[in-house]
């Protein structure tokens, strides 16, 4: 039995969701509220101190993993999502990494409170490592094309591939979060690549997309 632990939001827990509903595994979604974590943390059942939590149980022993990308590759190696082959892991890995970049630049903006710092962390982002993101992840996915591909690593959805889509539907196409939207899409569109991108990840996801609880960050 699998239960995830994280605030109810999308945030650092969707990826981890969106992949256990896209490899069909039963999991119990646990979500608090933000004013039920203080107690939680308090009572340090969480390594880290931190959410999200992936608890397994199997059988009498029952264990937790922490860190978004870290529990991302262990589901992914779990239910073939992830590759088995060096120089395509690398592939994975370094561009789990370079979205989370972006979305913890984006998680920086969002809670800072002095908004003419806010405006200025904004444009730095949108105008430097943004752009640079999209143009090399429009690189990878032209070659996979090349292949045949519609994905990160050719025609068949990984790790990275869950994570890209958390940030694309996250963040670029969420009505409840129309600020990010915004500033984000006029780039994203800009490359034909990505947007066929986008819309292979909507048809292979489209179920979940549209049954989850919908949240603005």
């Amino acid at each position: 039995m699998l239960k995830l632990h994280y605030f109810d939001l999308y945030g650092r827990g969707e990826p981890i969701r969106m992949l256990l509903n896209y490899a069909k595994v039963d999991f119990e979604d646990c979500r608090y509220k933000f004013e039920e974590w203080p107690k939680l943390k308090a009572e340090g059942g969480f390594e880290f101190a931190q959410m999200p939590v992936l608890e397994v149980k199997t059988g009498e022993t029952t264990k937790q993993y922490c860190q978004t990308l870290s529990i991302l590759r262990y589901l992914g190696r779990k239910y073939s999502l992830y590759p088995a082959d060096i120089e395509d892991a690398w592939t994975v890995d370094s561009t789990l990494d370079a979205i989370i970049d972006i979305i913890n630049g984006l998680a920086k903006i969002h809670w800072e409170a002095d908004e003419e710092r806010k405006k200025k962390m904004a444009g730095e982002l949108i105008g430097g490592a943004y752009p640079v993101f999209l143009k090399a992840m429009a690189a990878r996915l032209d070659a996979s094309n090349a292949r045949g591909g519609r994905f990160i690593l050719d025609d068949k959805v990984n790790a990275a591939d869950i994570l890209f889509a958390c940030f694309i539907f996250n963040y670029i196409y969420n009505d409840l979060n129309p600020d990010s939207g915004a500033a984000l899409k006029p780039a994203f569109e800009g490359y034909e690549t990505l947007k066929k991108y986008s819309e292979s990840l909507r048809a292979e996801l489209g179920a979940y997309l549209e049954s989850r609880p919908k949240s603005g960050r």
